[in-house]
């Protein structure tokens, strides 16, 4: 683990060593907000063998600060929706045969569990190439903190939380002064992994449940814990305040401890960006 720190740190210094300053004007400042819509697909071991799949739609808030050789993205998201297994479909349970007092039969309880998901994005890009055709290419560290939370799955809790030290790539592609396509991907180095104990209940009468549940945390790196992530953008620039900003991005996640999870979410975003702060190279 220490090496692995080490090498972490060796990797921010080069990348600070090795930044280019930038040939264009850009906007120093920027701030992002859209709608997500997206589609996760999680098989569990530890809770079910059924694949369980959910629809969510949430909110993406984002700020970027970008100087002339590096920026830093902070983003925040969350999102919810239904949670089912395609295989069982939804669920109803009936737990008394007899008519209630009045006569009415009874009805049953139907089951649909609900998926919350959120996460903390903080990264820092430095500038290493920029082509004749104002192509740029940029490398750094990220911070990514994912957490999921869902009720009902198998008739029990499940939750998952994760916080990863990822190496970042970032090219942007400018078409003329109008158009902005970009491409993101990033690979977690190590991650702390946590994960409800296989009782899937939390029990601890001393301890508050989250303060519990956070103690079950590991620490992880490749080839345990994979969860790289994929993402592209088509930016349109309205205005020189304004830009609309469509974006797709695949994420996968494996980890087998204590039993095996799979999870892939596909995620769209359309986004409208205020630029502000502007600066001269």
């Amino acid at each position: 683990m220490k090496m692995l720190f080490s090498t972490a740190l060796l990797s921010v210094g080069w990348l600070i060593a090795s930044g280019q300053p930038s040939a264009t004007q850009q906007s120093a400042s920027e701030l992002q907000v859209g709608l997500i819509r997206e589609t996760v697909k999680t098989r569990d071991l530890q809770t079910s063998p059924m694949l369980y799949m959910g629809n969510l739609n949430g909110l993406r808030v984002g700020f970027t600060q970008r100087w002339n050789r590096h920026q830093l993205r902070v983003n925040l998201r969350a999102a919810t929706g239904s949670y089912v297994a395609p295989g069982l479909g939804v669920r109803s349970f009936s737990f008394a045969d007899e008519a209630t007092e009045g006569g009415t039969p009874a009805q049953p309880l139907v089951l649909i569990p609900t998926l919350y998901r959120g996460g903390v994005d903080v990264e820092y890009l430095l500038r290493f190439r920029e082509t004749p055709n104002h192509r740029q290419t940029w490398w750094g560290i990220g911070f990514h903190e994912q957490a999921g939370y869902a009720d009902g799955v198998a008739m029990t809790t499940w939750a998952m939380n994760t916080a990863s030290a990822s190496l970042l790539h970032h090219t942007r592609w400018p078409f003329g002064r109008r158009h902005l396509v970009a491409l993101n991907v990033s690979l977690p180095l190590v991650a702390a992994v946590t994960r409800l104990p296989y009782s899937n209940v939390v029990s601890s009468p001393d301890e508050s449940n989250a303060k519990a549940f956070m103690q079950g945390t590991q620490w992880e790196t490749l080839p345990r814990f994979i969860n790289p992530q994929v993402g592209l953008s088509y930016r349109f620039r309205v205005s020189p305040r304004w830009s609309a900003q469509a974006a797709y991005r695949y994420s996968y996640l494996r980890y087998p401890d204590p039993e095996l999870i799979r999870t892939a979410a596909h995620t769209a975003t359309l986004s409208l960006v205020y630029h502000f702060n502007f600066i001269q190279p």
